[in-house]
């Protein structure tokens, strides 16, 4: 089982490394995390990945990102590649969340090829399905 938490863009900077660091701490206190029966993700925002990863080094909470790029490499201004958020440390990725889909306009041929990117880089894709949110946030 997978227990995952998107912190999506609600947290500054500071904010988000003290709840990693809150999450860190109370791991301690549930073996089934130790044993694999329940694995357990975080999903700062892209600038606190770094931040995450060296809170949660030695823990078993797994590192995520709340999206990428389907290209690993290129003239892609402001996307964040594959390659990249595997270096950082994250082991999974949300694709294809209904905010994006919405505001940013990603259809399914954007989403298949956002899974691509993170199966050819070793990431979970984490594949949002079925929910609607209405307007805008």
């Amino acid at each position: 089982m997978l227990i995952a938490v998107s912190l999506k863009l609600y947290f500054d900077h500071a904010r988000t490394l003290g709840y990693c660091r809150s999450v860190a701490a109370l791991t301690a206190q549930f073996p089934e995390l130790e044993g694999g029966t329940v694995d357990l993700a975080v999903l700062p925002s892209f600038l606190s990945i770094p931040g995450a990863a060296e809170v949660f080094a030695g823990t078993p909470v797994r590192l995520g990102a709340q999206d990428l790029s389907p290209f690993d490499r290129g003239p892609f201004t402001g996307e964040v590649s594959g390659t990249d958020l595997r270096d950082f440390g994250c082991s999974l990725v949300e694709v294809g969340h209904a905010e994006r889909r919405r505001i940013f306009g990603e259809d399914d041929a954007m989403v298949a090829s956002k899974v691509a990117a993170a199966v050819r880089n070793g990431l979970v894709p984490l594949l949002c399905v079925g929910e609607e949110t209405p307007g805008d946030p």
